[in-house]
């Protein structure tokens, strides 16, 4: 193609093209102001509480304290998100689950983020009746004692399955296992659920290199 156009041009020095870009003129939308939903349920300050019976050593992810000053500054729609241990966090969503002062009967997703030294595996419940959500958050520290080249073939971190509290957290689990090389102790069909089983590394992890999808550092 490019010898082509060079060719033409020396055929033809005086043509010029008719084409001519089109300027999109990006429309000024007006700004909208943000407006909080009004409360649904309990608020995430009576929610902690009920929480803290269970566990008393849970604390609010990216808050500097668990005060109820803190807590109630909280926006009314922000789903209160709990920081809890890998040894508590299967027994504290069945205890929310089965309270009938929160109820959280509904399993919204289970996600994970990877960060450098850790994981985040984050269970997002929610009331059906009563509205408000919690999302359970159990940071995992990496396996230090996988050897560097077999790190990102490898699973890092396990975590309890809550598959027996959530029929639905099955399918969700096993994605994060696929995609983020995390295995979910008790899980009834510990499987990958995108990708073969053979296939090299978990794409959602930051060490993921593929020689055919993608190329980056480890």
């Amino acid at each position: 193609m490019k010898e082509a156009r060079e060719k033409f041009k020396a055929e033809n020095p005086d043509y010029k093209s008719t084409y001519r870009p089109v300027r999109v003129q990006k429309e000024a939308f007006p700004e909208v102001p943000y407006a909080p939903r009004k409360l649904q349920g309990l608020s995430q300050t009576e929610l902690f509480h009920i929480a803290q019976e269970k566990c008393a050593d849970i604390s609010v992810y990216d808050q500097k304290d668990s005060s109820d000053e803190a807590l109630n500054a909280l926006e009314a729609d922000t789903p209160l998100d709990i920081q809890v241990s890998k040894e508590n966090y299967l027994s504290l969503a069945e205890f929310l689950k089965n309270d009938p002062r929160t109820k959280l009967d509904y399993l919204i997703d289970v996600t994970a983020v990877d960060w450098k030294e850790h994981f985040d595996v984050i269970a997002q419940l929610m009331s059906m009746e009563l509205g408000h959500k919690v999302f359970l958050r159990v940071s995992l520290p990496k396996d230090e004692t996988v050897p560097e080249d077999k790190r990102a073939t490898s699973i890092l971190a396990t975590v309890p399955s809550i598959t027996g509290l959530y029929p639905g957290a099955n399918w969700k689990e096993r994605e994060v296992y696929d995609l983020f090389g995390i295995a979910f102790e008790g899980h009834p069909d510990m499987r990958r659920i995108f990708l073969t089983e053979d296939f090299p590394g978990y794409p959602l992890r930051k060490d993921f290199t593929h020689p055919h999808m993608i190329l980056r550092e480890v």
